[in-house]
């Protein structure tokens, strides 16, 4: 499984971030669209930005967690 990062915008600075694993990218992209759910967000594979993912205000979605992969801190950046 790869480890993948999803990077969460705040409106004045540097947002949490979560490490990940998946099998492949589309498990990736639909595990990031879960949980990113209500917010904006950065899906990265290592150095590589895979694609930013934007939500409307006015849609209600539900959220499901991501598990973090053994060994990975989910931490929020400074």
């Amino acid at each position: 499984m790869k480890i993948y990062t999803l990077k969460f915008a705040q409106p004045h600075g540097a947002g949490e971030t979560i490490h990940f694993e998946a099998f492949d990218l589309p498990e990736a992209l639909m595990l990031a669209h879960r949980e990113a759910a209500t917010r904006d967000a950065e899906l990265w594979d290592g150095e590589t930005r895979l694609c930013a993912i934007r939500r409307s205000k006015d849609v209600p979605l539900r959220r499901s967690p991501i598990v973090a992969a053994p060994d990975i801190d989910t931490d929020v950046a400074a």
